[in-house]
């Protein structure tokens, strides 16, 4: 995204994700964009009927019903403790972004580097790079989530950080979402870094998205090249 997860803030991407020699393959999953997986099993999480919805925000109130409205947007009826007629909330995801990391010894180290080397301030906390490194963590989102009463023009917006792990069986992987940490936080704000000055000052990646201006280009087919580069640069660790 174009702005950094804030930390005071409090799916599947593939429906069979491969990954050859260190490589994401996000080609696999045809039909839907793994920014649609991942918004459908956040609202699954978000909006189970029965539970509290979206980490309580409506309070004791829990999912009686979710209906579609739009693309990545749902409206969400709750209903209080006591009984009564429900209130319906709307929760979209305007904008999501998704960097894909690499296991190995080589792409974590570099990342902190250059994310360092661009201002960030923060470290990368040493057990997140043990997991990139292992392949514990294979891609991470950033989302933008905008929720509010249904009836009302005020609508809240945060931003919440998503993993894609491997299932503890078989090859497949899934999407978790985050709590809010400082560790979770300052991987995505060194993988926001570093892909923007990737996407404004890299010759390859240019020449992927073949504009000189990244202001013309679609957010996709700039998070697309960035990853087709680092994937020639860190598929192979």
């Amino acid at each position: 995204m174009h702005r950094r997860i804030h930390r005071s803030v409090p799916p599947l991407f593939c429906a069979a994700v491969a990954f050859a020699s260190g490589c994401l393959m996000l080609d696999r999953y045809v039909s839907r964009s793994p920014e649609d997986a991942l918004a459908a099993e956040a609202i699954g999480q978000w909006a189970t009927p029965g539970a509290p919805f979206l980490d309580g925000v409506s309070g004791r109130a829990t999912v009686a019903s979710v209906s579609p409205t739009g693309a990545r947007a749902w409206e969400v009826a709750v209903v209080p403790p006591s009984g009564g007629g429900p209130m319906v909330w709307s929760l979209e995801f305007p904008e999501i972004d998704i960097h894909p990391v690499f296991p190995g010894p080589a792409f974590a180290p570099w990342l902190e580097r250059r994310a360092r080397e661009l201002g960030m301030h923060d470290v990368i906390p040493e057990e997140v790079a043990t997991e990139v490194r292992s392949g514990q963590i294979l891609a991470v989102a950033e989302m933008e989530v905008r929720y509010g009463p249904a009836d009302r023009t005020g609508r809240r917006t945060e931003e919440r950080i998503a993993y894609l792990a491997p299932r503890t069986s078989g090859n497949d992987a899934e999407w978790r979402i985050q709590p809010v940490t400082r560790s979770a936080a300052a991987l995505s704000e060194a993988l926001e870094t570093v892909t923007e000055d990737l996407i404004h000052r890299d010759d390859r990646v240019r020449r992927c998205m073949g504009s000189a201006s990244p202001a013309g280009v679609p957010r996709s087919t700039q998070l697309d090249c960035v990853r087709k580069v680092l994937e020639r640069q860190f598929g192979g660790s």
